[in-house]
C-alpha cells in the first residue's frame, strides 16, 4: 500500500494538486495580512480616569 502511494505521489497529477494547495494558503495567507495591515485602527475606548 506503502509503495502504491509512493508511486502514485510522483506522478505529475499529484504534484499538481500540492502546488495547488501551497499556492491557496499562501494567497490566502497574504489576504489575511494584507487585510490587516491596511484596516482602519479602532478608536480605544475612553478610560474611566480621563472623565
Amino acid at each position: 500500500m506503502l509503495t502504491a502511494l509512493r508511486r502514485l505521489a510522483g506522478t505529475w497529477i499529484a504534484k499538481a494538486l500540492f502546488v495547488l494547495l501551497i499556492l491557496s494558503f499562501a494567497v490566502w495567507g497574504i489576504g489575511d495580512m494584507a487585510k490587516n495591515l491596511f484596516a482602519p485602527i479602532p478608536p480605544s475606548p475612553a478610560s474611566p480616569a480621563s472623565r
